[in-house]
């Protein structure tokens, strides 16, 4: 099968650690790999941090040193560069290129710490604004901690990201318990994996995307067995012939379930067989006729836009853009409601809708709060409470 991955880092100089970064682009071999802080200048040049195999395309800071991001793509993608700038609102670069039979718009980001958000975001959506959405794919430091959901930065974010039809896939921290690295997909494509990975030398951890197969797959297919149709007289006849009493003789427990589960999977492998269906997506509950209108006229604000390019005609799309949002935010808290309403006691489907809703944590802190890391402390916090209640 295809296999295409892409990866993103902050190096915080490049030229300090190539030895390290370049061991890891040759170990995990990845098609694209976009690198932030790679705090080069005009003095360095290309052959010193180049990688065989890769070709580099590099945006350097202009002026005072730091900043900086790169691209290094294998020499078997063609490609052509569709922007590149750097200031002090967004270091960037964009790429065009083929993989997996479909054609991909490929970015890395970095947004200076000293920039303005709100500039950002402005930046951000101008550029993405380019391209269809179910054409990219972007990453880099936005240092925007994507954990702390209580900050208006980071629903400002999140907001921008869901408007573009894109999703953040990168649910762990990346830098310390702060989540600065992100890698923006299409919010259709549901065929990979993600993750974060240690990278020596920086502060910041690695994050990567792998994609198996095609790009934006809206066919799932599902593996099951059809128990319907079983037929019981035969089932009957297989358990009465079937030498269940081997199993008296087993010491181990363990041996005893697995020789179980083997009559039994065998037995339903011959009366109902595993088969495959290719199912299409579901539509989220929250996408009704008026969501799907309000989005069809965002989109021709957009497209107006493109054609033009005049501040009016941007207004305009924000503004549209702004009241699809609250639509949308609406409908999901209706369908939330609803949800609670109907299913709260039946935790299953509570969680099931939640999903479908796209509004749960996916989150996953993998460290210990300090609070909490000490047994000493917990044991003697529950001493205190017996103690208070006699």
């Amino acid at each position: 099968m295809k296999r295409f991955c892409i990866a993103f880092v902050n190096v915080r100089s490049l030229l300090a650690h190539f030895a390290d970064y370049r061991d890891v682009v040759i170990r995990e071999s990845y098609d694209i790999i976009g690198v932030s802080e790679t705090w080069l200048g005009p003095n360095i040049p290309d052959n010193i941090i180049s990688i065989q195999g890769y070709n580099l395309i590099r945006g350097d800071r202009r002026g005072k040193g730091g900043g900086g991001v790169a691209l290094y793509l294998k020499n078997n993608l063609k490609f052509s560069i569709c922007y590149a700038a750097s200031d002090s609102v967004l270091e960037e670069i964009w790429i065009e290129t083929c993989i997996l039979t479909k054609k991909i718009v490929i970015g890395v980001l970095y947004r200076p710490p000293k920039g303005g958000v709100s500039d950002f975001l402005n930046v951000f959506e101008k550029r993405l604004t380019e391209y269809q959405p179910s054409e990219i794919i972007c990453g880099g430091d936005i240092n925007i901690n994507l954990l702390n959901l209580a900050d208006r930065n980071t629903n400002l974010f999140c907001d921008c990201v869901e408007s573009l039809n894109l999703q953040q896939i990168i649910t762990e921290p990346t830098r310390l318990l702060s989540l600065l690295d992100v890698i923006l997909i299409p919010s259709e494509e549901k065929n990979f994996h993600s993750g974060v990975k240690d990278f020596s030398n920086s502060d910041h951890s690695l994050t990567y995307c792998c994609f198996d197969g095609d790009i934006k797959k809206n066919i799932e297919v599902v593996k099951f067995r059809n128990l319907k149709n079983v037929d019981k007289n035969l089932l009957n006849e297989f358990l009465i012939f079937t030498s269940f009493e081997d199993i008296i003789y087993l010491d181990s427990v363990h041996d005893k379930v697995l020789v179980l589960n083997n009559f039994l999977v065998n037995i339903f492998d011959v009366l109902a067989p595993i088969t495959e269906r290719k199912i299409k997506n579901k539509k989220p509950p929250w996408l009704t006729f008026t969501i799907k209108k309000m989005m069809q006229l965002r989109n021709k604000a957009y497209e107006k836009y493109k054609k033009s390019k005049t501040d009016t005609n941007w207004s305009s799309y924000k503004q549209l853009k702004n009241q699809t949002n609250i639509a949308i935010r609406e409908e999901k808290k209706q369908c939330l409601q609803h949800n609670i309403n109907t299913n709260i006691n039946n935790p299953k489907v509570f969680w099931n809708k939640l999903q479908e809703l796209n509004i749960y944590s996916k989150v996953i802190l993998n460290k210990i709060p300090d609070s909490l890391n000490n047994p000493e402390n917990i044991n003697k916090n529950f001493l205190n409470l017996s103690l208070n209640n006699n």
